[in-house]
């Protein structure tokens, strides 16, 4: 295994530690919360820790796949000369984030906190909820397709600069090279997405340690397991 000396991470709050019930859910509604900024239970802390490499989080609270795929291509530029050096974390995030922005010539364009309203499904227009008259002009199929097709060439553009890359889906069944899977006693064989897997491990097991924390993200448990993930599939080499 590498000697890494950064671990650069980048993706939505799943990524970020968002849900953590030591540096998030307590500090909730009291203002800007900075705890969450160097929260040492999300799984890229760990596994910085144990890595004794740096920990560079790009990640935040909403980030759209294209702000990901985006800042992954600024961001990393500064990384170039010292790719060797590097492991790079991508979560995705879900389709429709940010996605909303292809209607936005209607009069169902509002601003762009408008995706946690969409995910909560609460604002109502007459008697039709916003996020049902979304789904309905979007068309979810070529965007899915278009987000894969795009992750693929920035992983490879990664590759191609020497950088190492571990990628997971939040929400999706996206297929990638050097992605994390999970394997569960069920019909479903392969898990490709760590929201799903966490539902289900929850759902079969009933852990004491729930994976889940109240608001919906990832615990401080599904983290931990995470970064033991991680750690396996880059020792594997």
């Amino acid at each position: 295994m590498k000697n890494y000396k950064y671990i650069i991470v980048d993706g939505c709050s799943f990524v970020k530690g968002h849900g953590c019930e030591i540096c998030d859910l307590p500090f909730r509604g009291m203002g800007k919360n900075l705890r969450i900024q160097k929260c040492p239970h999300r799984f890229s802390s760990i596994l910085s820790k144990k890595l004794e490499a740096k920990e560079v989080m790009f990640g935040g609270g909403g980030k759209s796949n294209i702000d990901i795929l985006n800042h992954l291509y600024k961001n990393l530029k500064d990384y170039k000369d010292k790719s060797e050096e590097c492991l790079v974390i991508v979560g995705t995030t879900h389709w429709m984030r940010g996605e909303y922005m292809s209607v936005d010539a209607s009069p169902l364009h509002f601003d762009k906190g408008l995706y946690d309203d969409i995910i909560d499904g609460t604002p109502m227009i007459g008697k039709v909820r916003l996020k049902d008259i979304l789904l309905n002009k979007l068309k979810r199929e070529p965007i899915m397709k278009s987000f894969e097709r795009q992750y693929n060439l920035t992983l490879h553009w990664l590759k191609s600069l020497g950088f190492d890359f571990v990628v997971f889906n939040s929400f999706h069944d996206w297929e990638f090279e050097n992605q994390l899977i999970w394997n569960i006693e069920t019909p479903h064989k392969v898990i490709k997405s760590w929201k799903l897997w966490i539902n289900m491990y929850d759902n079969l097991n009933k852990p004491e340690n729930t994976l889940t924390a109240s608001d919906g993200h990832p615990s401080i448990h599904a983290h931990k397991q995470m970064a033991e993930k991680i750690y396996d599939f880059i020792r594997r080499d």
